[in-house]
């Protein structure tokens, strides 16, 4: 991932059914940038916001 990059909280719902939905955007300094961010097919992407998820699972201890 490159170096500056931000994440900015969008906003946070909790639901009833232990479901938590957490929306962000994620942010870089350069155009070039995004396609590091996103990855072939959308790898880096996902697997960051899959291990991002297990944390805050784990953390929060609801989905």
């Amino acid at each position: 991932m490159p170096h500056s990059v931000a994440v900015k909280t969008e906003g946070i719902e909790v639901r009833d059914d232990s479901l938590t939905r957490i929306e962000v955007v994620i942010y870089v300094e350069r155009e070039s940038q995004k396609g590091i961010v996103v990855g072939a097919g959308g790898t880096n992407l996902r697997d960051a916001g899959t291990r991002a998820r297990r944390e805050l699972e784990e953390a929060l201890g609801r989905r």
